[in-house]
């Protein structure tokens, strides 16, 4: 009895949803027929547009050589006042092109060893605390990045099994930063 009762219930649905003026797959199936026509017809007007342009331009390769002696010289430009738009344009006899503007020089590559070091943001004093703190680093804790700096973050990546290329990238830094005081310990600008 369970069973006829679901089956009454899937029809009544289908039936409201019918009434309600959802759309059946055959609605579906002419609006998709009228679209594919449309475009069937679109495609055909472009190809017949292409056709008409590709006509013009083979008239144009084919025409005859032009002679520039034949071919009567510009207008002179007027001096006098022109009128466009109710405004009144005054040519300047003296006016004079100006030549463009001198290309500028690229940019010099960055001379700052921290910028090019130090890739983390991370002042480059704890970067030489935590690298003193593992070992690698003896310098003084100037916040400048130098040859012993740099050599100290290539030992510390060549014992940790990272690329030693002297730059603290975010692996490094990950590496690193278990050596690196806490934030609060002091100065490190």
């Amino acid at each position: 009895m369970k069973r006829n009762g679901w089956g009454l219930a899937a029809a009544g649905v289908v039936a409201a949803l019918a009434l309600t003026g959802c759309e059946t797959s055959r609605q579906a199936c002419e609006r998709e027929k009228r679209y594919n026509e449309r475009l069937a017809q679109m495609q055909w007007e472009m190809d017949e547009r292409l056709d008409q342009v590709q006509s013009q331009v083979a008239g144009f390769r084919h025409s005859p050589p032009v002679d520039v002696r034949t071919v009567p010289a510009p207008a002179p430009v007027s001096t006098g006042p022109v009128w466009t738009d109710d405004i009144i344009y005054t040519p300047d006899p003296n006016w004079q092109p100006q030549p463009a503007p001198a290309a500028r020089p690229a940019p010099a590559p960055a001379t700052n060893l921290a910028a090019r070091h130090i890739r983390v943001n991370q002042p480059v004093r704890r970067v030489q605390m935590a690298l003193q703190e593992h070992g690698s680093y003896r310098g003084a804790i100037d916040g400048k990045v130098g040859p012993q700096t740099i050599a100290a973050i290539q030992a510390f990546q060549r014992a940790n099994g990272l690329a030693a290329d002297g730059v603290v990238g975010p692996r490094t830094w990950a590496a690193l930063e278990i050596h690196a005081p806490a934030l609060g310990a002091g100065n490190f600008k």
